[in-house]
């Protein structure tokens, strides 16, 4: 009897512990809440989702074998290691300083809002657009043909070791020195001094009324002569019945009435011609003429 009481109780207990671990195994099977710590000295493994109302904190190396996606703002407190291509649906931003070392590729316009620098060489396989003012402090080299659109300003020397060709007008405010040494100067002749510019243009030359027995003087108005210092060339022309008059010479120097000398000014006279036959004196009127000049200075 005893024996029989023994083996029933027996039987009972299995049944107990089989049933205990089959409801264990069943309800991790499914959503489990756990509000303590776990403690695991070997693998957790989950064969599902793991969810976290609050942080996740893993103290040691996690590898996410299927990567992760990132719903929300996050933060790497430490050095974010990516061996393959990092993708950006929308916008990347960093707040630090970004180190690309193997250098980076914009397929697209792309917006820098504070200096860019560059240690090495820029390159661009097309246009290089700059809006604003640039600033190239050890200058630039240009190995083809190059076009400024707008005023190209050179506050030291211009100097080219070829030919400059130069379709358009060219102002040289300040003239021009051709060589090193011997010039033509507005001096006395062949000289040291270089040559600071060229004027020219047309004046009108009205001679008074001129007779034999005297020259006739006449100016005229050329801007930028330099009194006493630029020297003036000039090309006189006439018409009948001007025919007798002859152009004598041109000069920078001119005076006022009280002695001043004008700056602006030609002074030109003219003779009028006399032959062996004319037996009396002539005078002639010319009538105002338009002569070309040009000035060195």
């Amino acid at each position: 009897m005893k024996a029989i009481l023994q083996s029933r109780l027996m039987h009972i207990l299995t049944c107990s512990i089989v049933l205990s671990l089959f409801l264990a195994t069943l309800s991790v099977s499914a959503a489990t809440t756990i509000s303590t710590n776990i403690n695991t000295g070997g693998t957790l493994i989950v064969t599902g989702a793991v969810s976290a109302s609050s942080t996740a904190a893993v103290a040691g190396l996690a590898t996410l074998s299927g990567g992760f996606v990132s719903f929300a703002s996050s933060s790497v407190n430490s050095t974010f290691n990516v061996t393959g291509a990092l993708t950006a649906t929308s916008t990347l931003a960093v707040s630090g300083l970004t180190s690309l070392v193997g250098g980076f590729v914009s397929n697209a316009s792309s917006s820098v809002l504070s200096n860019f620098q560059v240690l090495g060489a820029i390159g661009a396989s097309s246009t290089l657009q700059v809006a604003g003012l640039s600033t190239l402090t050890g200058g630039f080299v240009s190995n083809a043909s190059s076009s400024v659109s707008n005023t190209f300003t050179v506050t030291g020397l211009l100097k080219a070791s070829s030919t400059v060709s130069i379709t358009g007008t060219t102002t040289l405010a300040a003239g021009f020195a051709v060589g090193s040494s011997t010039m033509y100067s507005a001096g006395n002749g062949f000289g040291t001094n270089r040559v600071s510019g060229i004027l020219f243009g047309q004046c009108t030359v009205d001679f008074p009324l001129m007779s034999t027995s005297s020259a006739a003087v006449a100016t005229c108005v050329a801007p930028g002569v330099t009194a006493s210092t630029t020297l003036v060339h000039i090309t006189p022309y006439f018409q009948e019945p001007d025919n007798f008059v002859v152009f004598t010479g041109a000069s920078s120097t001119v005076y006022t009435a009280s002695g001043v000398l004008m700056n602006d000014t030609i002074q030109v006279s003219a003779i009028l011609a006399t032959t062996s036959v004319q037996a009396t004196a002539i005078t002639i009127n010319p009538a105002p003429r338009v002569w070309s000049w040009f000035g060195i200075q």
